[in-house]
């Protein structure tokens, strides 16, 4: 029998609920859906210059577009449009599968002419079509018991606007091992180890949930106007504050390994 329990068994964890009983919440819909598809870099119409990954935003919505592989060879590219909550196990299945998704997504796009994303909208159909719903795990009061302990998306499921959910599992881990792993951490005993966890990663999650949240709430729909202001403003502040500042420096260059474990 082992001295403890880590779960790890995303967002609708059983572990969550052995720690929370009555008070386990419901995995909340991110209000989207993100649509895509996987094409070969030949096909795409990219401009020779582009580097991957980028971002294109359109009067219609933002476009994600990166590189599957070291070669280049296949491109992904996704986008994402407000519609209502399916039903979890059967809807959104039947939304790709019926053709509704594909339909919705050409005409959201129907006006838009620029390349490469016109070429994104006549070659997706079908049968190549790639839909999934986010959902997300609202703030909870604890993720731990005396010797059970919750990591990534059973804690803290994170919508994928900055690409941060499952690094911030990789992390949660990170940090548990190297608590785990001192002699000194272990002896103050697990109830207090896994409160220490927790306390360490929350501020964390809570910042790359704002960040989230923002970045979402920038690539839906816009006019001609707020468009052309989104796409400058876009570029101006990665250039201006990405080089070394909070994107690069607090967003994607967090070292976990650096986190003090000194209880």
């Amino acid at each position: 029998m082992g001295a403890i329990l880590v779960g790890c068994d995303g967002i609708r964890s059983k572990a969550r609920k052995h720690i929370l009983g009555e008070k386990d919440i419901t995995p909340r819909y991110a209000g989207y859906m993100s649509i895509g598809c996987i094409l070969d870099r030949s096909a795409a119409n990219l401009p020779a210059d582009m580097t991957l990954p980028a971002f294109l935003y359109t009067p219609s919505g933002t476009f994600l577009i990166f590189a599957m592989d070291n070669s280049n060879d296949k491109i992904q590219w996704a986008t994402s449009i407000n519609t209502p909550e399916r039903d979890r196990r059967h809807g959104w299945d039947e939304l790709r599968a019926s053709g509704e998704a594909l339909q919705m997504f050409r005409e959201e796009y129907k006006g838009v002419t620029m390349e490469p994303i016109r070429t994104f909208v006549d070659a997706l159909s079908n049968d190549n079509l790639r839909l999934w719903a986010p959902y997300e795990v609202p703030p909870i009061p604890t993720w731990h018991t005396d010797r059970v302990c919750i990591v990534g998306d059973a804690a803290h499921a994170i919508s994928p606007s900055v690409g941060q959910g499952s690094a911030q599992a990789f992390e949660d881990i990170g940090l548990l091992a190297r608590l785990l792993a001192s002699p000194t951490a272990v002896q103050k005993g697990f109830p207090a180890l896994f409160d220490y966890f927790e306390k360490t990663r929350r501020p964390r999650v809570k910042s790359i949930q704002a960040a989230s949240a923002q970045a979402e709430g920038g690539r839906g729909k816009s006019g001609s106007i707020k468009w052309i202001i989104k796409s400058w403003g876009m570029w101006a502040g990665l250039n201006i504050f990405g080089k070394g500042g909070y994107i690069k420096g607090k967003l994607f260059s967090y070292n976990v390994m650096e986190e003090k474990i000194q209880m």
